[in-house]
């Protein structure tokens, strides 16, 4: 579950909201985002849902919308009006993933990455104009830092920001000029 505290005083004396099932949340706003695991009994399988859920401070209402259904999506990150996610469900092997892009405005998902490598970790500067990510070799190693900056609607320009033989980088963070991240 996903508790929301809409104000720290009324969190510790219970005062939280429940989304139920949720995991891997983000916020930005008003806006939470996060995945939902569901038991597929027709496939006989589980997948990894994304939905973005909106705080009414007036109401106390949460509302609740799918944004991506029906495979594996997982580690979603929000900022402004774009969610990213790490999408399994187009992958070719057991280790490739992808980072898709949702812009909540336009309502369009964008593979912001198509390759055979494991992109990871994403995250969005507040404004939602660029993506950060991990990115790694099929093994799990030999892992950069890239960036997506949107040039367009739907249209990202991705670059590397970081290209280190025998480190491991990952986890970034960015506010759309500054990248941190480990190595």
């Amino acid at each position: 579950d996903i508790r929301l505290c809409p104000d720290i005083q009324h969190c510790a004396s219970a005062g939280f909201i429940t989304i139920p099932n949720g995991k891997n949340p983000d916020l930005s706003g008003s806006r939470v985002v996060f995945t939902r695991l569901i038991e597929d009994l027709s496939a006989g399988s589980l997948r990894s849902d994304v939905y973005v859920a909106r705080y009414d401070a007036s109401t106390g209402l949460v509302s609740e919308e799918l944004l991506a259904g029906g495979a594996m999506r997982d580690q979603p990150a929000l900022g402004g009006d774009t969610v990213v996610w790490v999408d399994k469900g187009t992958a070719q092997s057991a280790s490739e993933r992808e980072i898709v892009a949702y812009d909540l405005v336009s309502q369009v998902a964008t593979a912001v990455t198509h390759d055979a490598l494991a992109d990871t970790n994403p995250a969005v500067a507040p404004d939602g104009n660029t993506i950060v990510w991990t990115r790694c070799a099929p093994s799990g190693t030999g892992c950069d830092i890239l960036r997506a900056d949107r040039a367009a609607p739907g249209l990202w320009t991705v670059r590397s920001v970081t290209v280190t033989a025998g480190r491991e980088e990952g986890r970034p963070a960015t506010d759309g000029t500054i990248v941190a991240y480990e190595c």
